[in-house]
């Protein structure tokens, strides 16, 4: 079934964000192996896909915000996704990325983390599936859009960096959160608050879990902070994400059952191309416009 279809559309479903907290975890693992071996089917098959927002009341319950802002962030989000601003913004992030070697992330707290992605493709995330995109390895879309990412060398992360906040899927959000990387794998975390959401999401996942898998640029200027509603809060302005786990649908190599992304804002961060600044305190150095 699962190598059946030629594109499959997906909405967001009504969730409780904490639902696995109170099960045991092998029984959670146990979901893992099969859902690993079903991404593997599809991505062999290139089955295309896409991932569609939807503003549940009882998911903006969950993250703790009112419903109308819920509606309203998501609304502007999704329209601004299709704007031709956006297909600008998105292109202009991925001529400055073409070719480069090393991207380097630091800011004020600590945070230097180097990435490689020699040879990968630079993908954007702009509202349409073009073949160009499922030539450079990219099947899926999520909707809201408004990012540019990259699927890095596999062995190639090594550094820390500090993450204010990450929403752990079905457990919760864990606060001020430290990761640390060696040769692309997080061999250390520690968190002031809720780190055992992420303990539990590690060890109930199969595959390489712990590899780093994305690194993504937010480019949309509507989107606001959600509170864990990673649609929305991976594609704001001014902020990267790190994701470790599965990206073989993006043209990487890493096999796994899950995807997680940690968001960073970086108000007060700088990031690196092959040594050239790029964005300056969540800002581009270079004018996004014709």
């Amino acid at each position: 079934m699962a190598s059946e279809p030629d594109y499959t559309i997906s909405i967001e479903p009504i969730e409780n964000r904490t639902w696995k907290e109170k099960i045991p975890e092998k029984r959670i693992a146990i979901t893992a192996p099969v859902k690993q071996k079903l991404s593997e089917i599809r991505e062999k098959n290139k089955v295309r896909w896409s991932y569609v927002g939807w503003p549940h009341p009882e998911i903006a319950e969950d993250l703790g915000i009112t419903h109308e802002k819920f509606k309203k962030v998501l609304k502007e989000t999704l329209e601004e996704s299709f704007k031709p601003k956006m297909k600008k913004i998105t292109q202009k992030w991925c001529e400055k990325l073409q070719g480069k070697k090393k991207i380097n992330i630091k800011s004020e707290e600590g945070t230097d983390l180097t990435i490689g992605i020699e040879g990968r493709n630079i993908l954007k995330d702009d509202g349409i599936l073009t073949q160009e995109d499922i030539d450079k390895g990219d099947i899926g879309m999520n909707f809201p859009c408004g990012e540019v990412f990259i699927a890095p060398k596999e062995n190639k992360a090594d550094g820390k960096i500090f993450i204010p906040k990450t929403a752990v899927s079905s457990y919760g959000t864990v606060e001020d959160l430290w990761l640390e990387f060696k040769k692309g794998t997080v061999t250390d975390y520690t968190a002031e608050k809720n780190q055992e959401y992420l303990d539990r999401f590690f060890k109930e996942n199969t595959g390489n879990i712990k590899t780093v898998a994305e690194l993504g640029i937010g480019c949309n200027e509507k989107a606001e902070y959600t509170e864990g509603y990673i649609l929305i809060d991976e594609k704001i302005k001014g902020t990267i994400h790190i994701a470790v786990g599965w990206n073989i649908g993006f043209g990487g190599e890493n096999k796994a059952s899950s995807h997680h992304d940690f968001i960073k804002p970086m108000k007060k961060g700088k990031l690196y191309a092959d040594g050239e600044l790029l964005m300056e305190n969540g800002e581009p150095t270079f004018t996004t416009k014709d």
